[in-house]
């Protein structure tokens, strides 16, 4: 599977899941939701390769299986193929407790970063939340293995369908950017941007200190003092994304930390239970589209306007693109030529209508 730097679509269960990931964890984690949800979509084709959002896809059909190449994986982690398969190096703790004698050497486990990777993986938990004391708990990706060269990690049908549960109006999902997502090193940062693109300008999120622990895998208690954990989960964080991001992601509070914090009551110092809100900027980045299909058939047209509705970064549509789209549907004996269902073509035209006036 090719690492394709669109938005990862992530339902609302899992940005806000409490977990407890690294930073490669996570990468390895949202490749596998980019192909449930290419998975999904490749189910939602009808027989003349048109792509209807309205086809009930049958559960049963659903991949629950990947596989990775080495090359994926070194443009993922950013490091060669024998840094991927060698042992992970002696840590500088590891060598002071060496020499000190309160470690032997020869105990240790020399395994590689993949396997010690997916052998963590493997065992964490993601816990989703709901209303009215309801709670979902479950392994994140329960199988991994590694041979030739190709990395496969299994998920249960389950979590398939939690990945794809965008809610009962579809809606509750947020967009990520995987180009920036990929290129954060910080697994703090990492769900920071998970949290912050699931309104975007529409809304700030916000959240209790201690959700926001919760939500990276910590505690409140964890951090000596409230100036470390806001260092370490607020301020740096942001810093990472903006800094990262090409003016995509800026700060709007007035003292330009990119968060305001809201204390429960008065007091000296913060608590668990003050609030957090992130008051950050998307500025959407412009993106330089072929638009323009002289010539192209009612097929190809199609093809095109379907990918830009299943959210691809490089398929953009314009005002005239959709008006050639509309006359071509509305040429019956066209429609019959290439033995397409005029009714959807008319329904991917008001979707596209309805996706372009949104912004």
């Amino acid at each position: 599977m090719k690492i394709k730097k669109n938005d990862v679509k992530k339902s609302h269960n899992l940005i806000t899941a409490r977990m407890d990931l690294s930073a490669r964890e996570q990468d390895l984690a949202t490749l596998v939701m980019l192909g449930v949800k290419k998975s999904a979509d490749s189910l939602k084709v009808t027989k003349e390769g048109i792509f209807d959002p309205n086809i009930q896809i049958d559960k049963d059909q659903l991949q629950t299986t990947f596989e990775f190449s080495t090359s994926t994986l070194v443009e993922l982690f950013g490091i060669t193929a024998k840094a991927l398969s060698n042992p992970v190096p002696i840590s500088k703790h590891q060598k002071d407790l060496i020499q000190k004698g309160e470690l032997d050497k020869n105990t240790l486990s020399r395994v590689s970063l993949l396997e010690a990777t997916c052998e963590k993986l493997q065992s964490r938990k993601i816990y989703v939340r709901g209303k009215n004391g309801d709670f979902f708990m479950h392994t994140l990706i329960p199988s991994a293995s590694f041979s030739n060269g190709i990395l496969s990690l299994g998920i249960t049908q389950q979590m398939a369908l939690l990945m794809l549960n965008y809610g009962p109006q579809g809606n509750s999902f947020g967009m990520i950017d995987a180009k920036l997502f990929f290129q954060l090193k910080s697994a703090n940062a990492k769900r920071i941007l998970d949290l912050i693109s699931r309104f975007k300008n529409s809304a700030d999120y916000s959240c209790t200190l201690s959700e926001l622990c919760e939500m990276t895998g910590s505690k409140y208690s964890d951090y000596k003092d409230f100036s470390t954990l806001r260092k370490t989960l607020l301020d740096n964080t942001i810093k990472s994304i903006v800094n990262n991001s090409d003016g995509v992601w800026e700060t709007k509070d007035s003292a330009n930390r990119g968060y305001i914090l809201k204390k429960k009551v008065a007091r000296n110092g913060y608590s668990p239970e003050d609030k957090v809100t992130f008051q950050m900027r998307y500025n959407k980045p412009e993106v330089k589209a072929n638009t323009d299909l002289t010539g192209q058939s009612l097929d190809e047209i199609t093809n095109y306007i379907t990918r830009y509705l299943t959210d691809e970064k490089d398929f953009m549509v314009t005002t005239q693109m959709l008006s050639k789209f509309l006359r071509m549907t509305s040429d019956q004996d066209l429609v019959r030529k290439y033995k397409m269902d005029q009714a959807l073509l008319f329904s991917l035209y008001g979707q596209a209508v309805a996706k372009m006036n949104a912004g």
